[in-house]
């Protein structure tokens, strides 16, 4: 399959941006510009003080470094900026290891001690380990900001280009869900971004920019606990209806199922997020590692979820266009006398309203497709109910092609394939569309798909109990049919917030 040049971009782009990154810190890593606020260097009842007295007290500070070795960093100039109430250290670089900045001034009359741990990277990068910040930290920050930005942009482009086109497919929710996901994470680190840059004259320290985004995860999950609360409640409900109407299978528990381990993870996850550790600094940080990419895997199946609910009640409410050629009629069980269930009329008559309009609209006809064999307790197959019922409607025979060898909805697609293949005069891709439920619509264009065949799909109403089920085998369809992508993508989502989580207890 070849790449889009969009995708292909984002790829080159990410590449580029990251090697920027690293390029810029190595660049300008040897020199620091230490930002302190004065009301955090000072912060002894600093209200009490004039900026005269601030000022002096820092002019006589004394500023000594506790070096292994000598000539590690070197200050070069301290400002004090009072419209900012920004103390200001320009600190140069000139051998690898460890320091300590021990800022030392007296206050009426007190001695105070302020400390700045201070490291010198291999690549000759001053990291100022308090804050987890150094040189070009400032680019980093935008970076990521453009990152997200373009992901957000490219993978929101490309899910409304399929909406619009009609091109229901997994990838449609996985843009959706990756699209959302960035979006998020984008506004919550420009908010941050602003937010500290403005308090610290211009300067966003990295491990507050870090601690935040990753905070931003836990927000997003703290939040939508009623929502998915409210949804997995809602989801068992309807499973019990869904097997009181239809009959119990174990396809019809999947709500229940799944409703009772997502209720039950939600109150995990509240527990293990608000959970206070009182072990050893280390088992504490562990905790943080563990809770921080645990947070964000959640919020990208959160993504995905409503994503697919997007997505399914889309081609649920989607009409084709009025140029057909074919509509295929998807089977289900019919009655024991041959006649047809309500649900399977539903598709026939959904399928004839839209035949009729595009003749009214148009002055085209379209043939019919009645798909599906005879099951093992079915008298006649469905596709010779379907014709039957279809004759009923004044529809002329030799206006339907029966299909009655498919077994499921897969076979429903290649066998009618096949038979508008073999009847087609006019071409090689003949307009196509299907009629089916509007649970069922979005994965008709999934088998579809599978069997290289671009048709529309068209929904019939039926009972609501059926949508949360269908919703939820889309996406866990989503997660089987995509799944090295998703397991790519929880491999660097929880690399990437283990490291956030990292930076909170550098």
């Amino acid at each position: 399959m070849k790449l889009k040049k969009r995708f292909l971009f984002l790829i080159v782009f990410t590449v580029a941006a990251v090697l920027f990154s690293a390029l810029f810190m190595m660049n300008v890593g040897n020199k620091y510009s230490l930002l302190i606020s004065a009301d955090n260097l000072i912060y002894s009842d600093y209200e009490k003080y004039t900026y005269d007295e601030i000022e002096k007290c820092l002019a006589d500070a004394t500023v000594t470094f506790d070096d292994e070795k000598e000539n590690i960093v070197k200050i070069n100039k301290i400002n004090f900026d009072r419209s900012s109430k920004i103390v200001k250290f320009d600190i140069s670089a000139f051998d690898k290891g460890e320091s300590c900045l021990n800022v030392s001034y007296k206050l009426n009359g007190k001695q105070n001690t302020y400390l700045i741990p201070l490291k010198v990277t291999y690549f000759n990068i001053i990291i100022n380990k308090s804050l987890f910040d150094f040189s070009g930290s400032l680019a980093v920050e935008v970076v990521i900001l453009l990152v997200l930005l373009v992901f957000t942009i490219i993978t929101g482009y490309s899910f409304f280009e399929k909406i619009k086109l009609a091109e229901y497919s997994y990838d449609m929710i996985l843009y959706g869900g990756v699209s959302l996901f960035c979006l998020h994470q984008f506004l919550y680190a420009m908010t941050t971004f602003f937010q500290y840059a403005q308090y610290y004259n211009g300067m966003c320290y990295f491990g507050l920019f870090a601690s935040n985004l990753n905070n931003s995860v836990k927000m997003f999950c703290l939040l939508s606990i009623p929502v998915m609360f409210i949804m997995s409640i809602f989801v068992s409900v309807s499973n019990v209806s869904l097997i009181i109407h239809e009959g119990f299978r174990p396809l019809n528990m999947l709500g229940i199922i799944l409703g009772v381990v997502w209720a039950s993870s939600i109150i995990l996850f509240y527990i293990f997020s608000n959970m206070q550790f009182t072990g050893s600094y280390d088992e504490e940080r562990i905790l943080t590692m563990i809770r921080t990419p645990l947070w964000s895997v959640i919020l990208y199946m959160e993504c995905m979820l409503f994503s697919t609910i997007v997505c399914a009640s889309s081609a649920a409410r989607y009409t084709p266009v009025y140029n057909k050629d074919y509509i295929i009629i998807l089977g289900c069980a019919i009655r024991n006398d041959g006649s047809l269930t309500p649900l399977l009329r539903g598709r026939v008559d959904k399928a004839v309203q839209f035949e009729k309009t595009q003749y009214q609209k148009t002055g085209k006809h379209a043939k019919f497709v009645p798909s599906g064999g005879q099951g093992s307790d079915e008298i006649i197959s469905e596709a010779e109910a379907m014709k039957r019922y279809l004759l009923q409607q004044n529809i002329p025979e030799e206006q339907i092609l029966k299909e009655d060898k498919s077994v499921n909805t897969f076979q429903n697609m290649q066998f009618s394939k096949k038979i508008i293949s073999e009847d087609f005069k006019g071409g090689e891709n003949p307009e196509t569309a299907f009629s089916t439920t509007n649970y069922h619509v979005f994965r008709s264009y999934m088998l579809a798909n599978k069997n290289q065949m671009k048709a529309k799909g068209m929904g019939c109403k039926t009972k609501f109990y059926f949508f949360p089920n269908a919703f939820l085998r889309e996406f866990i369809g989503l997660l089987v049919e995509e799944k090295i992508i998703h397991i790519t993508a929880f491999i660097i989502i929880s690399v990437l917030y283990s490291f956030l989580g990292i930076l909170e207890w550098i």
